[in-house]
């Protein structure tokens, strides 16, 4: 197989989701974020995790990181103690996970919603630890 044959690092869930939400978002920090997201998997891949948002970052102590082109996993640190890391080959999937249910929230809300109602914040997109 030759460089330019070899097939898209993109899963077919995250170019459907992509495609689906451009042009439709509700800000512009989620407009940055499936922008930057849909590059770095096309373009990007990272072995020593891409931390997207860190735990002490926001009140939940929720944390999100890629790993490769299109993994994901998220969990949650309160009080230093370690929730159950869940991982998820694609952005779609994790995005849709409901926090309650993996015991991070005592709300029913998946993650979508939950970065959406906070308009993205703590989201960083340069710790990508293939950089350091």
């Amino acid at each position: 197989m030759e460089i330019d044959e070899l097939p898209p690092c993109t899963p077919p869930d995250d170019v459907n989701l992509f495609n689906q939400i451009r042009g439709n978002y509700q800000s512009d920090n989620e407009k940055r974020f499936f922008e930057e997201l849909e590059y770095k998997e096309e373009n990007e891949a990272s072995f020593a995790y891409d931390w997207l948002l860190e735990s002490e970052e926001n009140e939940d102590g929720i944390y999100l990181y890629r790993v490769g082109n299109s993994e994901y996993a998220v969990n949650r640190i309160v009080g230093g103690k370690y929730g159950d890391e869940w991982h998820f080959d694609s952005l779609a999937e994790i995005l849709n996970i409901n926090l309650k249910e993996k015991g991070y929230l005592n709300r029913s809300i998946t993650l979508w919603q939950w970065l959406r109602e906070r308009d993205y914040a703590g989201i960083r997109y340069d710790r990508d630890g293939d950089w350091d």
